[in-house]
């Protein structure tokens, strides 16, 4: 049956199980409620959020890419060196979606956040992280331009939150510890990205995407499989 499926009905099909997978996780954070776990959720909200972006679906796309950035934010302040890279990806997922959607200013704040992340990463340890570092600053230059802003504001805009990243790590590090970690995000850092998430708690407290996986099965339907 799967032989005979056509792309775009194999899309469809693939990102309604991608739903389902969202909500096995959440399902399994539901019951047990520890690191990994929201790991395995963010994970899945993104690649949830990967195939709805592929199907033009712009709207929940962002609404699982968001949900997703929330879960990591807080990962990131558990586990930095971890999670800090999961979060600075995501980022990056949530500054595309917003492209897409004209929403240009929310995307170059989020691409600099990003840039800036990877920045410290790469100092803490370069040979790991910086090709994602350039990566991520060529990026932003060139999102920066294609918006008709001259470069040297982009890297404006990363130094700004490259400094207020820091300082948060400076002012938390724990006193005599001259260790150096990856950067933590701070509850102040939600202020520097337009994007609104609520207060992550317990799983029955957190805002939860919804997606229409009704109306992905009826795509594939309508496609040739009714």
């Amino acid at each position: 049956m799967i032989d005979l499926l056509q792309p775009t009905q194999l899309h469809h099909l693939h990102t309604a199980l991608q739903a389902c997978a969202v909500q096995h996780a959440r399902n399994a954070l539901a019951r047990n409620d520890t690191n990994d776990a929201r790991a395995a959720l963010a994970t899945s909200l993104n690649s949830l959020g990967t195939g709805l972006r592929e199907l033009g679906r712009y709207r929940e796309a962002l609404t699982a890419f968001e949900e997703a950035l929330g879960l990591w934010r807080e990962l990131a302040e558990r586990e930095p060196a971890r999670h800090t890279p999961d979060l600075a990806t995501s980022l990056n997922n949530v500054a595309n979606t917003l492209c897409q959607r004209g929403r240009h200013h929310e995307e170059l704040e989020l691409r600099a956040e990003a840039t800036a992340r990877w920045r410290m990463l790469a100092q803490l340890n370069p040979d790991e992280h910086n090709d994602a570092y350039q990566r991520a600053r060529d990026q932003l230059a060139a999102s920066y331009s294609q918006h008709g802003h001259e470069p040297d504001a982009a890297w404006r805009a990363e130094e700004n939150l490259a400094r207020k990243l820091r300082s948060w790590h400076d002012a938390t590090k724990p006193p005599g510890n001259e260790e150096q970690h990856a950067p933590e995000s701070s509850p102040s850092m939600s202020g520097l990205a337009v994007v609104r998430h609520p207060t992550w708690g317990t799983a029955a407290g957190r805002t939860e995407t919804t997606i229409e996986t009704d109306n992905l099965e009826q795509d594939v339907g309508h496609q040739g499989l009714a």
